[in-house]
């Protein structure tokens, strides 16, 4: 299960140069995670998050995430790691709820930056762009290489005119992954809301990161 965590790591955080390669392994080690333990929560949700993620295929991790909660009610991963489906296919409240049971279950979590992310995605997927900067500003200091934290907040400060800062966001952000463009993330992101998407990316754009 953490094999597959790593290969979601290595293409979400740009390190990838074959992400054929790596969503395929993630999906595989997941797969065999499951097959030693099918009710594993950890397993169910890093399945789950990775047809969602590479794949595009929510609605089954929809399904692959309700078992990881049923089998587990206390798994903070199962909840947090969830939520950015459910930004995916625009059930921006679902996502904010189950990012902050998250929090609440194991405010402590060595992987709160995924769940805290997931609050600043799914606030800007929602239109509450002063909550997603604040989640934002609050990751960012925690957990300043974590580039998908980034993306959002971006977009959020150009909506809000803090062009500057968000200028200074995306300068952080190609720093640590020189090779993201505009139109690659746009091809690969799994949002189902084309209009959404295209204003992301736009806002992206507005800040100086390279199409």
């Amino acid at each position: 299960a953490f094999l597959a965590k790593w290969h979601i790591l290595a293409f979400g955080q740009g390190y990838s140069s074959d992400v054929r390669t790596n969503s395929t392994e993630a999906a595989r080690f997941a797969q065999l995670a499951l097959q030693k333990d099918p009710s594993d929560p950890l397993a169910l949700t890093l399945y789950g998050h990775t047809l969602a993620f590479l794949f595009g295929r929510c609605d089954e991790a929809i399904e692959l995430f309700e078992h990881a909660t049923a089998s587990c009610p206390n798994s903070a991963i199962a909840w947090g790691l969830s939520a950015p489906t459910y930004c995916y296919i625009g059930d921006t409240g679902s996502a904010i709820d189950r990012a902050r049971h998250a929090l609440a279950l194991s405010p402590l979590d060595p992987c709160s930056n995924f769940y805290k992310t997931a609050l600043t995605l799914a606030n800007y997927f929602n239109g509450d762009h002063e909550t997603a900067i604040r989640w934002g500003r609050k990751t960012f200091a925690s957990a300043p290489r974590f580039t998908a934290n980034m993306r959002p907040l971006i977009g959020s400060l150009i909506a809000t005119g803090q062009t500057d800062e968000a200028r200074q966001v995306a300068a952080a952000m190609m720093a640590l992954e020189p090779r993201f463009r505009v139109s690659t993330f746009r091809a690969l992101y799994p949002v189902r809301d084309e209009g959404v998407l295209t204003t992301l990316c736009d806002r992206l754009r507005a800040a100086g990161v390279p199409d």
